[in-house]
């Protein structure tokens, strides 16, 4: 299967949450949910969830509420990501990004994770657009870290009168 090229804290982390070199899973469930919605599939996508689809990384920030440490998240679940996010956001995401996009998960509890054509993982909420990371390895190393995603756009979402 793909090589993982992370750091070792990305790689500790990754295992931590289920991850193995090697690790495959059956994605027809992920391919019907995407099909149903329309959903055009790249292979990144694909090959991002084989591997990594249904695993949910617990990672930094952390944050200490009284004697209670709560974690972010990363939840690796396309069906969920994709039951989650409408179809004008998608649209307006694949617009900013300048590639179809394929909703992989969610991050940071409330942003749908997105993998372009192009490898990039994405990361939109409300009207703006985020980039993870430029390719996979990128965004598992920026992730694991608790980095934040780097602003890439925003579309202006139209207002019911």
């Amino acid at each position: 299967m793909c090589n993982l090229d992370t750091g070792e804290s990305a790689k500790a982390t990754l295992r931590s949450a289920g991850w193995f070199p090697g690790r495959a899973v059956d994605i027809g469930s992920y391919v019907k949910s995407w099909a149903g919605r329309g959903i055009v599939v790249n292979r990144n996508a694909e090959n991002l969830c084989r591997e990594f689809g249904g695993l949910k990384i617990i990672h930094p920030p952390h944050v200490n509420v009284g004697s209670e440490e709560y974690s972010d998240f990363t939840n690796l679940d396309p069906v969920c990501a994709v039951d989650g996010i409408s179809d004008t956001p998608l649209k307006e995401y694949s617009k900013i990004a300048g590639e179809s996009l394929c909703p992989v998960g969610t991050n940071r509890s409330h942003m749908t994770v997105l993998v372009g054509a192009s490898g990039r993982v994405l990361a939109g909420v409300d009207n703006y657009l985020f980039e993870i990371g430029a390719n996979r390895v990128e965004a598992f190393n920026r992730i694991c870290a608790g980095l934040p995603p780097k602003k890439i756009g925003e579309w202006a979402p139209m207002m019911d009168s």
